[in-house]
């Protein structure tokens, strides 16, 4: 234990040791830039712990567009079924640009965590991508608008239970965002 309380060149706030000294950093500099994007009023109290969520996210209404085209078949599915593979293969790129880990990408079914900072940018980047996909083909074009992602997050504090906060994220998934109304 006193060589390892040498090696570090820090405690955590918590008085223990073992702590990364090179994340205490990264998160003391991400939290200096958050305070400087926001008004000194704005209370960011949450980043002086660490955090990271729980990211789920999956395709809107997908058999109901499909069967309201099923006169444009086989085409449309095959357009279709491509645009869901192009998407997941762009998904890995997307999470890992915003810093994110992801877990799952299968079809429009989606899995990562990430850090808070980067949730909204992430999202708002795999949610503009999802889009310009279907509005970039001339079958789906037409009912682009109606492809669309739905998210649930989970944002916890380290030390909350991973599987917990897998399966919250889960049921954010798909007993509020699945079922709320005009969405995007």
């Amino acid at each position: 234990i006193k060589a390892c309380e040498l090696a570090s060149e820090e405690k955590d706030s918590e008085g223990r040791f073992f702590y990364d000294t090179i994340l205490s950093r990264k998160f003391t500099e991400w939290k200096k830039n958050l305070e400087d994007r926001y008004p000194a009023e704005t209370r960011l109290n949450w980043l002086n712990r660490p955090f990271y969520s729980i990211v789920y996210m999956d395709g809107d209404n997908m058999g109901d567009i499909l069967k309201a085209n099923r006169d444009k078949f086989p085409a449309y599915i095959k357009d279709v079924s491509k645009i869901i593979s192009d998407f997941s293969n762009a998904v890995d790129a997307i999470v890992s640009k915003h810093h994110g880990q992801l877990i799952f990408a299968g079809g429009e079914d989606i899995n990562f965590v990430i850090h808070p900072e980067y949730l909204l940018d992430c999202i708002k980047e795999l949610n503009e991508t999802y889009n310009k996909f279907f509005t970039e083909n001339n079958h789906t074009e037409p009912m682009a608008e109606k492809f669309t992602l739905s998210a649930g997050v989970m944002i916890c504090y380290h030390k909350y239970p991973l599987s917990e906060a897998i399966h919250r994220a889960g049921v954010m998934l798909k007993d509020h965002a699945k079922k709320r109304k005009g969405k995007d």
